[in-house]
């Protein structure tokens, strides 16, 4: 019985060793990471700024080469460029299926290749769950692109200040500021909870499973059970369904209200009427107040503690 034991115990150690030294399965693990959880910071913020114009299209004018191109582009200039060729070259863009109304930022997602033996780990399955968390996170991740544009749109439109009615122009300027810094100080604290909170905690208890396992199904079960924790965590699974609605929620007040801005800041430039782009700036303002501070039950806004402020979660 020892005997077998031992010889177990040996095949189950050659298993793992082949697997991360032949397959590299800890490197492929760490290029999901990079890319597919934005990670790789760096390469996410230049990738937004080279597949930006393309993507504001309607989706269906979208061509997958002009952007594997800028994903290309955004490999070569940032520090993704030092990845493993063999992980790189495994790094494509997938468009999801068009809905009415889509633009390019709706359907735009990455995919990460996986074939051979370190599919045992990266399944079908797990990999959907990876495409789901990109989708989730990217979005995200514009919304905090779209408010800092707007900010850039703000700072280079001063000087409005000097318009023939200053008094009124100011005033609807700091309107616009007040609602965008909260917008962009929302939107900061979405990223360090999916950041910090959510994928940095996950994957340290991964990385200890991993390094602990002694044979294949506990690396299996591990690398399961991280999808399962940052699937819940961010909000993607059923029972979240509310707060994850109120959310998309906000996403979508922060697109209006930087188109509104753009219409405000050239009304009040030229000196044109602008009385329909502040009422539409303030039912804008409205609106996400009203999903930022809604009535959650205590189950719901235990959920989010590093999101809604206090004031909120005691509604």
């Amino acid at each position: 019985m020892e005997f077998l034991e031992q010889a177990y115990h040996a095949r189950n150690c050659h298993v793992l060793s082949v697997l991360n030294t032949q397959f590299k399965f800890k490197e492929h693990l760490q290029a999901l990471r990079q890319f597919l959880l934005l990670g790789q910071g760096d390469f996410v913020r230049h990738l937004m700024d080279v597949v930006d114009k393309q993507l504001n299209q309607p989706a269906q004018l979208l061509r997958e080469h002009v952007l594997k191109a800028a994903l290309d582009e955004a490999v070569r200039t940032t520090n993704a460029q030092f990845v493993d060729p063999d992980m790189l070259k495994r790094l494509e863009v997938k468009l999801l299926d068009i809905n009415p109304g889509d633009n390019g930022w709706d359907v735009f997602s990455l995919f990460y290749r996986v074939d051979g033996p370190i599919g045992m780990v990266f399944t079908p399955y797990c990999m959907s769950l990876y495409l789901r968390l990109f989708n989730h996170m990217w979005r995200t991740k514009h919304m905090e692109y779209v408010a800092t544009a707007a900010w850039m749109q703000q700072t280079v439109n001063l000087k409005v200040k000097k318009c023939r009615r200053p008094t009124e122009s100011q005033c609807t300027l700091h309107q616009c500021h007040i609602l965008l810094s909260e917008m962009i100080h929302f939107m900061q604290q979405v990223q360090y909870y999916m950041v910090f909170e959510v994928i940095e905690c996950a994957w340290a208890e991964l990385e200890s499973r991993v390094e602990q396992a002694q044979d294949l199904d506990q690396v299996i079960h591990a690398h399961e059970d991280f999808l399962a924790a940052l699937m819940a965590r961010t909000l993607l699974e059923p029972e979240s369904r509310d707060i994850l609605s109120q959310l998309r929620s906000i996403f979508d007040q922060v697109l209006r209200f930087k188109e509104v801005q753009g219409e405000l800041l050239f009304q009040l430039t030229s000196g044109s009427n602008s009385l329909r782009a502040q009422a539409s700036l303030r039912m804008i303002s409205e609106s996400y107040q009203d999903c930022y501070y809604p009535s959650l039950d205590d189950s719901m806004a235990a959920q989010l503690p590093p999101i809604l402020p206090p004031s909120a979660s005691a509604q």
